[in-house]
């Protein structure tokens, strides 16, 4: 069975958004994290890259709703699973995303966690 993702262009992903999107005022590393995890989050907050992350993976939700993070990297090229599943936390916190259910995943072959924009 062929894989359902298609990568999309860049141009393509922010013709398609509908709404501006921007990251939650949550903190993107804990209090008890090292310096360095603090610096590089307010780096990717700040470059733009986490909002852009963000938009990506919205998209491929709209598109491809029921989704695992192994699902959407497909279609997601330039992320890997731990940057998906950071931005889907922070969909979940701006109620643009949330957890579906568990099911076997079409990559990984494992139950994992689903997801869906909202």
């Amino acid at each position: 069975m062929p894989y359902p993702f298609r990568r999309t262009s860049p141009h393509k992903l922010f013709e398609q958004l509908t709404m501006p999107m921007r990251p939650p005022n949550i903190p993107i590393a804990r209090d008890s994290d090292p310096s360095s995890s603090h610096e590089a989050g307010d780096e990717v907050t700040e470059s733009g890259r986490r909002k852009a992350q963000m938009e990506r993976i919205v998209i491929q939700l709209r598109a491809h709703p029921n989704s695992t993070t192994h699902e959407l990297k497909k279609g997601l090229p330039g992320l890997n699973e731990v940057q998906i599943c950071k931005r889907l936390n922070d969909l979940k916190e701006a109620n643009l995303a949330e957890k579906v259910g568990i099911r076997k995943c079409r990559v990984s072959k494992r139950r994992i966690q689903t997801w869906r924009a909202v």
